[in-house]
This record gives C-alpha cells, structure tokens and sequence, in this order.
C-alpha cells in the first residue's frame, strides 16, 4: 500500500522546477513510480472552480472529471486518459452523466473491477 509520506515525497519530486503537465499525467507520474495500481483500476480526478456562480447565490463548479484507466492503453502505450469538462451548470450536469455512463459502460467491458 501506497503510504502518504511516500506519496507526497513522489508529488514534490515530480513537480520540483517541473514544467506544467497535462491533466491526467500527474496522476501517471505517481502511479508509474510506485507501480500503485492493479490490472484494470481507474483513478477518479474532480477539478473545481470554487468561486464559480451564474447567479451570486449557488457557488462552485466541478467543471473536470478525470479517469486514468489501466484495462486500456492510449496511443503511447499507457493508460488511457478521459476528460469529461463542463463549462457551466448544465455542462456539469451532464459530464456527471457522462461520467456514470462512462463508468457502467467501462465495467460491462471489464467486469471484474
């Protein structure tokens, strides 16, 4: 098991005069140094903009829902990346869905996880 001190010695190594990275990397960064996942594990990453409002009374939007997915490998051979973004509170309404159907239809492909 993955402990916290290792893992946070991992984050600031990684990010330590680091360039910026792509959503999705820093999460296979930690993962490919630690080996910290098994076959077909996915890794859930939210993303908010706190300070977020169409209307000054409801605050906040989860505007990134991000899956690393182990089962499936991308282009360069690692494990597939899946953004879901959302722009306003429809969009998160709906990458929310997306997520769910991303989800079911991702353990339907791969049912022991």
């Amino acid at each position: 098991m993955l402990g916290f001190t290792s893992l946070a010695e991992t984050l600031r190594t990684a990010y330590e005069g680091a360039a910026p990275r792509p959503p999705g990397e820093q999460w296979l960064a930690v993962c490919q140094a630690h080996r910290a996942w098994a076959d077909e594990d996915l890794f859930f990453d939210i993303e908010g903009a706190r300070y977020y409002s169409e209307d000054r009374r409801e605050f906040g939007l989860q505007y990134l829902l991000g899956v690393v997915d182990t089962a499936e490998a991308d282009e360069a051979g690692l494990p597939r990346y899946t953004q879901i973004w959302a722009f306003d509170r429809a969009g998160e309404k709906r990458a929310f869905e997306e997520l769910i159907d991303f989800i079911t239809e991702r353990r339907t492909r791969h049912p022991r996880t």
